[in-house]
């Protein structure tokens, strides 16, 4: 970071030099460091998520058919009876 201010100082930034943009991509990478077990655990842990959120959605699917089946033999009982 030292570097960037002290460039600027002696001579302007340009964003569109290709050094600056080399030592500032280099600076970003440094601090930020991707940890690939992490992101493999936090992946996999939204899979089984959203594996279960299906099989919720499933079950609850099947419940309301199964209410409305037996709604609509009501009705078709009631319709009969009058």
């Amino acid at each position: 970071m030292k570097q960037l201010l002290n460039q600027g100082r002696f001579r302007p930034l340009l964003f569109n030099d290709p050094l600056a943009a080399l030592q500032r991509d280099s600076f970003a990478a440094a601090e930020a460091r991707v940890d690939e077990a992490e992101i493999r655990s936090i992946a996999n842990q939204q899979m089984a998520t959203l594996e279960n959120l299906v099989i919720q959605q499933r079950r609850s699917q099947m419940r309301l058919a199964r209410i409305l089946r037996d709604a609509e033999e009501r009705h078709r009982k009631v319709g009969f009876c009058v």
